[in-house]
């Protein structure tokens, strides 16, 4: 197996009716990653993987389309395909949401890592490090290397944020591009 990326989900703000919100599932020989998390990806991320095979989630920010599906996946892990400590790594915001929804006092299903543009990551073969996209929240936009081939995701991001900022090289790059121009301003 090479590196692949799967579309779980692309629409913006809201899911559609046969489109859930963001979410791409990454996977190389060494990991399985869930990158964002929106409302209605754990369908079609159950179409691809047996969800007990994910090796972690990586959030970009802190908006619901982008994570919102995550507690429906700690409802999983807890309740149905019990298992703990699965590595989550979002921001702190994020983080603070999702820990202002999931209340319980059970065992904590994902081991959290708060991260920001300086972080860098390793999940398995995968290498990660991040930008910092042009959105009124801080979101981050990854950069995956494995085996010499790198990905770039802008997440949301506007005209402020640049491949070039990302990689010197890109071999596949995913935009988010979810508002026309009708609706800037």
């Amino acid at each position: 197996m090479t590196f692949s990326v799967t579309i779980l989900g692309s629409s913006g703000s809201y899911a559609a009716p046969d489109n859930p919100c963001t979410g791409y599932l990454l996977r190389s020989p060494g990991a399985t990653v869930l990158l964002d998390c929106g409302p209605g990806t754990v369908g079609p991320l159950q179409t691809e993987i047996d969800l007990l095979d994910l090796d972690a989630i990586v959030l970009t920010h802190c908006h619901p389309d982008h994570w919102m599906e995550l507690p429906v996946l700690r409802n999983v892990f807890t309740y149905f395909a019990v298992r703990t400590g699965l590595p989550v790594f979002g921001t702190a915001e994020t983080k603070a949401l999702n820990d202002a929804v999931t209340i319980s006092g059970r065992a904590e299903t994902f081991d959290w890592t708060a991260i920001d543009p300086s972080s860098t990551i390793e999940i398995g073969d995968q290498s990660w490090s991040f930008t910092l996209a042009d959105h009124p929240v801080e979101t981050l936009g990854p950069t995956v290397v494995v085996d010499g081939k790198t990905f770039v995701f802008t997440s949301d991001s506007g005209p402020g944020w640049n491949f070039a900022d990302a990689a010197p090289e890109i071999d596949l790059a995913l935009a988010d591009a979810s508002h026309l121009s009708a609706f800037e301003g």
